[in-house]
């Protein structure tokens, strides 16, 4: 994980956290975590990040609009 950006070290965090309840985590949630609100122009580039992090293997989404940490 040291060679993501601390952006995306900083999401696969608040992810790996969130998704210890085993539900996995949920665009929203992360987007306070980190600080900003639930709003739709942050969400939505949040989201694009986690897709990006699902789209090269660090994460899955188990579900529609939820994320885990790849095993």
């Amino acid at each position: 994980m040291a060679e993501l950006p601390a952006e995306y070290q900083r999401l696969m965090q608040i992810v790996a956290e969130e998704g210890a309840a085993g539900q996995g985590a949920v665009c929203k949630r992360v987007t306070v975590k980190l600080g900003l609100t639930a709003e739709p122009r942050h969400t939505e580039g949040v989201r694009v990040k986690l897709k990006r992090l699902v789209a090269r293997g660090w994460l899955t989404e188990s579900a529609p609009g939820r994320f885990t940490v790849c095993p």
